[in-house]
């Protein structure tokens, strides 16, 4: 039995050190192409590659393992509501990625209870067999629980990746911003990802880089009116290109993080550090970081 999971984590290993090498080798040619052009990036150092192959493997292997925790719908999500609220302890809902679960924020919610957030939930869905704007419905349906729980109090939305997509399709169908008090984003593809055609699903597929899902999202966006913060890494090995993670739409402001993968931004105390230094700003009323009135600029 030891052996046979041995066997099994060898494998996972395997496995996660090929998606991470793959992505990068892709993510390298991206920036070599762009580097040619008029608004060039300078290459990664190969540190940083190899920094980056090793977060992405860490980081799959964690989601994998903690999975089955996101499958326990009562530990992520209670609508008899929870401890009281204040200024400063908002109820805050999580929204994962694609092919995660709830269990994505299991270091965030740790880290967010530890600093006084107490009423922190997650919003889970499938990957597969739906489309975006199911998913929209869907959170719709979990944010009015959420203000049944607590009412009169405007949440805070958090989303990674594709969570952060579906965020700003429930504000532009539903005028969330007379319901939300912030929005904050983890490395979502706010233009899509060239990545998404190599993607299991049609969920997945339709998040392709300027493709027909983004392009509808963008006509007739109307202006983000609450605090909105991209927080992006510009090694993101599963956004490409880095323009992918700049939403055009108006009102949005724009945090660089320090270099970590596309997951491992789940995993990193660094990066949460960062996100919590946003969240008080804006909480606090302010947010002094680069603002995104336009399409999107140089990276912070």
């Amino acid at each position: 039995m030891f052996s046979l999971l041995l066997l099994l984590l060898g494998l996972l290993a395997g496995l996660a050190l090929l998606v991470g090498m793959a992505s990068y080798l892709l993510y390298s040619y991206e920036v070599a192409s762009t580097s040619r052009g008029a608004s060039a990036r300078r290459p990664p150092i190969p540190r940083a590659i190899v920094r980056g192959i090793a977060m992405s493997m860490t980081g799959q292997i964690l989601v994998t393992l903690t999975y089955p925790l996101g499958l326990w719908e009562r530990l992520w999500f209670s609508p008899a509501g929870g401890h009281s609220v204040t200024d400063d302890n908002p109820p805050m809902l999580l929204v994962h990625g694609l092919y995660h679960n709830a269990s994505a924020w299991m270091a965030y919610r740790k880290w967010l209870r530890e600093a006084g957030f107490t009423n922190v939930y997650a919003f889970s869905y499938s990957s597969w067999r739906t489309d975006f704007d199911t998913l929209v419905l869907e959170l719709d349906d979990r944010i009015a629980k959420l203000e049944k729980a607590f009412p009169g109090t405007a949440p805070v939305l958090v989303g990674h990746s594709l969570g952060g997509l579906i965020i700003r399709g429930w504000i532009k169908r539903f005028g969330g911003c007379r319901r939300v008090r912030a929005v904050l984003t983890l490395g979502t593809p706010h233009q899509g990802s060239k990545l998404a055609r190599l993607g299991f699903g049609r969920l997945c597929r339709s998040l392709a880089f300027r493709g027909p899902l983004v392009r509808a999202l963008e006509k007739d966006e109307p202006a983000v009116r609450v605090p909105a913060v991209a927080l992006y890494s510009g090694i993101d090995n599963m956004v490409l290109p880095v323009e992918g993670l700049k939403p055009r739409a108006t009102g949005w402001r724009l945090h660089e993080v320090h270099p970590v993968s596309h997951i491992f931004m789940l995993y990193s105390k660094k990066t949460f550090d960062e996100f919590h230094c946003r969240l008080k700003e804006t909480l606090a009323g302010g947010c002094p970081v680069t603002p995104q009135t336009g399409r999107a600029g140089d990276t912070v």
